[in-house]
């Protein structure tokens, strides 16, 4: 069984690497030794899916998330990580 946590992220900060999104993560409670957010679905403020993290780039005091955006959306303002957690049987 999952369960599916919706966290925010950060915001858009610039298109790069030929219409990828360069999103500036603002959220400092995130571990990313714990939950690896590569591979996670980005969702926007309608908490529709948007597009995928490919990678976690930058200085760890100022991370930004490289992201795979889906066909036809235009990148959000704010923008959201769904995290996926395995839950533990006892």
């Amino acid at each position: 069984m999952r369960k599916v946590r919706i966290i925010e992220l950060g915001h858009f900060y610039r298109y790069t690497l030929k219409n990828k999104w360069l999103i500036k993560i603002e959220n400092k409670n995130i571990n990313f030794i714990k939950n690896d957010p590569i591979g996670f679905v980005v969702l926007d403020e309608n908490k529709q899916r948007v597009g995928k993290v490919l990678d976690i780039i930058g200085n760890v005091n100022s991370p930004y998330a490289l992201v795979e955006p889906f066909p036809h959306y235009n990148p959000p303002k704010e923008v959201y990580i769904e995290l996926v957690e395995k839950v533990r049987r006892k």
